[in-house]
């Protein structure tokens, strides 16, 4: 763990003298991939733009990706994106520049947020669904960036589903301060679970988390009555993944600056366990089984030369099964990055294991199905 984390640190810093240096690191990946194909045992999808966190909205039969586009470095934003499993068709759904793209409803988040972002300045991160009174909502965490924009969590409903699906922003949240969301959960009862990640997207805060110990966020929650509250007991260096029991009770999430995963009742009533799932980890994704999908990254210097730019990404990653009752670890997949880097978030879909890889143009693809 720890030196997994001091490697992720000191690449990183010295990476980042070298590219103030002039020393660019874009375009030095060494071979191209092949063009996409589902076949293989990691097959991938193209058609993104780094794609970060994916969703498997069951209502509608398809998954909701996040194209990122890195931390705002590109002009023109970012953009969300849908694919059915088992299709080869990616399409952008949000926004599309139509007159269905907004239509405002300030009651689903804070009521002083009436207009929606920016379209060159909206740079999506973690997302999430959930269905409220027949409706599913799309719940997403968005950062500012050379466009524009605005940190805030972005509502948006989604409808059509299985014939013809459409989304239209309704809402934000705004996220008041120093606090820069990552991934979202939402509790039954609709209150929303948010990873604070860190104050600012600067290189400091992962310098203060690993290196001096210092914790650079922690689990925000909020709700339309009580606005944002500070969930106590889980202040992190860089929490990332969240995930929410369904029945509510308990929370789960990753420390990307310790290895660690947590498991904590919602309420705080009792304090955090921890498992160590090693590597730097990542997203959190609910299986069919009532399992945890965790992935961690694995190879911290190549990791760091994507975040500079190399292209294509070949950062290794692992994914694990974590039993949330039991906090048991099970190895299921590690790569070395060749077919698909620096997987962020892993999702079970129609019979496969579909692969978010934040600095890439493809989701991966792992099939469950047995010879």
């Amino acid at each position: 763990m720890k030196s997994a984390l001091a490697g992720l640190i000191v690449a990183t810093t010295v990476l980042g003298w070298w590219g103030a240096t002039g020393c660019g690191l874009a375009g030095t990946g060494g071979k191209q991939r092949p063009p996409c194909s589902a076949e293989g045992p990691i097959g991938a999808l193209c058609g993104f733009d780094h794609p970060e966190d994916i969703e498997f909205v069951s209502e509608a039969g398809l998954v909701l990706v996040s194209n990122y586009r890195f931390d705002g470095s590109l002009a023109g934003g970012g953009y969300l994106s849908l694919f059915r499993p088992g299709s080869s068709k990616v399409r952008t759904i949000w926004p599309v520049g139509g007159p269905g793209d907004f239509s405002p409803e300030p009651g689903l988040g804070d009521s002083g947020c009436t207009a929606p972002p920016n379209r060159g300045g909206f740079y999506p991160h973690g997302l999430t669904s959930t269905t409220r009174d027949g409706r599913v909502l799309v719940y997403v965490a968005a950062h500012k960036g050379e466009g524009g924009g605005r940190e805030a969590i972005e509502v948006f409903e989604l409808s059509g589903l299985e014939s013809d699906p459409k989304l239209a922003w309704k809402a934000c949240i705004p996220t008041q301060g120093e606090f820069q969301a990552n991934d979202i959960a939402v509790a039954p009862d609709g209150t929303l679970v948010v990873s604070n990640f860190q104050p600012d997207p600067s290189l400091m805060n992962m310098i203060r988390a690993t290196l001096l110990g210092e914790p650079t966020g922690d689990i925000m929650t909020w709700d339309g009555d009580s606005g944002w509250r500070h969930m106590q007991g889980t202040e992190s260096a860089m929490a990332n993944g969240v995930a929410v029991t369904r029945d509510g009770r308990m929370l789960l999430y990753t420390e990307t600056g310790t290895g660690l995963l947590y498991r904590v009742p919602l309420d705080s009533s009792q304090t955090p366990v921890s498992v160590d799932i090693g590597g730097n980890p990542d997203g959190l994704g609910w299986t069919s089984r009532g399992t945890l999908l965790a992935t961690t990254h694995t190879e911290p210097l190549a990791y760091a030369l994507c975040f500079f730019g190399r292209s294509p990404c070949k950062a290794g990653w692992k994914v694990v099964e974590i039993d949330p009752r039991t906090l048991a670890v099970h190895d299921l997949i590690e790569h070395d990055g060749e077919e698909v880097g620096a997987v962020s978030t892993a999702l079970e879909a129609g019979g496969r294991i579909y692969l978010a890889s934040v600095f890439d143009d493809r989701v991966g693809i792992v099939s469950l199905e047995t010879p």
